[in-house]
């Protein structure tokens, strides 16, 4: 891809960019656009804005084909006038129902403070939008239906064994939900998830030297320890937590 600046003559202010995929730096793509549906909920000069799905490997499962669970969908509604949605309202959306829930402001999941302040509490427990102040709680989001699933079956497909996967998804105008990229070292970012199948499967993990069950391989789980402790020990342990 050639850019030149407007400005500036003499065979200077270009530059070149070469897609990565063939050898070069640079990811190019072509730029999506929020679905209608999305859209509708969003200040009009918002920037596409994702869906951040958390899936992980469960060591304890009994087979390959229930090995990969979606933990958490939060829905990043971008703020008017970004470039990306870095900055924006985090809202929890029920993976059942797809109907939001309540948000909290993108910034806020960094800030620092005493728990309980004011500061950090005003950002808390969100339903409108503060730049269009519609109340987007309980507003059904049924383009993005197929979007968790594309995530575990990604998780299954490309990296069975790597325990949690965020997942950022778009639902994008004339293309429908697309996998934008896969973060490895990810965070739930205010969703709503099962805690107590967390703390299963992480305790199980440790119990395990940190190394996946048979069944993220698609092995049986039987008689299976890569360091002499039964795999579940995990579920034995958060029973009393």
């Amino acid at each position: 891809m050639v850019c030149k600046h407007k400005n500036i003559e003499g065979g200077m202010g270009i530059n070149m960019f070469k897609n990565a995929v063939h050898g070069g730096d640079w990811i190019l793509q072509e730029r999506l656009y929020n679905c209608d549906e999305l859209q509708a909920l969003l200040p009009e000069d918002a920037p596409l804005s994702t869906f951040r799905v958390i899936t992980m490997a469960d060591p304890t499962a009994e087979n390959f084909e229930t090995c990969h669970k979606a933990m958490t969908f939060v829905f990043r509604a971008g703020r008017s006038g970004k470039d990306t949605d870095h900055s924006s309202v985090l809202y929890a959306v029920d993976p059942e129902t797809l109907r939001i829930l309540d948000g909290k402001m993108f910034s806020n999941w960094y800030q620092v403070g005493k728990v309980g302040s004011t500061n950090l509490l005003s950002k808390q427990n969100l339903k409108a939008h503060p730049d269009t102040r519609q109340d987007l709680s309980g507003e059904q989001l049924t383009c993005a239906r197929d979007a968790v699933d594309m995530c575990v079956d990604a998780h299954r497909r490309l990296m069975p064994n790597v325990p949690t996967i965020g997942w950022d998804v778009a639902v994008a105008r004339d293309h429908g939900p697309l996998l934008l990229e896969a973060n490895l070292s990810c965070n739930f970012f205010g969703g709503k998830y099962d805690r107590q199948l967390y703390l299963r499967i992480v305790d199980t993990y440790y119990a395990n030297n940190c190394r996946p069950g048979p069944s993220c391989y698609g092995e049986s789980n039987e008689d299976y320890s890569t360091t002499g402790v039964p795999m579940t020990l995990g579920s034995d342990l958060t029973d009393d937590l």
